[in-house]
């Protein structure tokens, strides 16, 4: 378990040219006015009960050029997310991560900058072939984007409710992936556009209600 205040929970930076393995059973990580997890490089396999960041200066959550090493490809697994207040991203995925990551529910409110962003605006597979299965809400009041899905290839599914003002932005995604939003999506009183799809090679898809 890891408890921090002003300050991120857990880091890792791996600079070395070899392969780095990080992997647990199972924990809690809770940090406030920082960053929750911060991983770059490695291979992971992580399962966490609970992860909360509040306030952090940054995004919440940073899998940077992660894999998944666990069963199944799992790379991280959280029961229960709560991330408020960021200054950036809440959840943020890029560097061309492959692996499955599951959010088993919670919340993430209110963030800098987009509440959930998976790669990078103009960086060619900087999406990778994440797997992701988001049963998290997003509510989000201010105008940072509620998604952000860049140059993906993998397998996108929200199952939790998204609402707020900002947009949500889906550009650039691979033959073979899928997005799919199946929770209630609401975006009200965006003041640019409010949703864009663009460079689609893969499956999109509204299967909940679309406001």
């Amino acid at each position: 378990n890891i408890t921090n205040n002003a300050g991120t929970g857990l880091t890792v930076n791996n600079t070395k040219t070899g392969t780095f393995t990080l992997s647990n059973i199972a924990g809690v990580v809770d940090t406030t006015s920082g960053t929750a997890l911060n991983l770059d490089p490695l291979l992971i396999n992580l399962n966490f009960a609970t992860v909360s960041s509040t306030g952090a200066a940054g995004a919440g959550i940073i899998l940077d050029n992660v894999q998944g090493a666990g069963t199944g490809g799992n790379a991280l697994n959280i029961g229960t997310l709560t991330i408020a207040n960021s200054g950036q991203q809440g959840l943020l995925i890029t560097g061309g991560s492959t692996g499955l990551v599951t959010i088993g529910g919670g919340t993430i409110t209110n963030s800098g900058g987009a509440s959930v962003q998976v790669g990078e605006a103009g960086v060619a597979g900087s999406g990778g072939t994440i797997g992701l299965n988001f049963a998290a809400t997003i509510t989000d009041g201010s105008a940072g984007p509620l998604v952000s899905l860049f140059n993906t290839g993998g397998a996108i599914r929200f199952t939790g409710a998204i609402s707020g003002t900002g947009p949500i932005t889906i550009d650039g995604t691979a033959a073979g992936s899928s997005v799919i939003f199946a929770g209630n999506t609401a975006i009200n009183g965006s003041t640019g556009t409010a949703l864009s799809i663009n460079n689609v090679a893969g499956t999109v898809g509204f299967t909940g209600t679309l406001n």
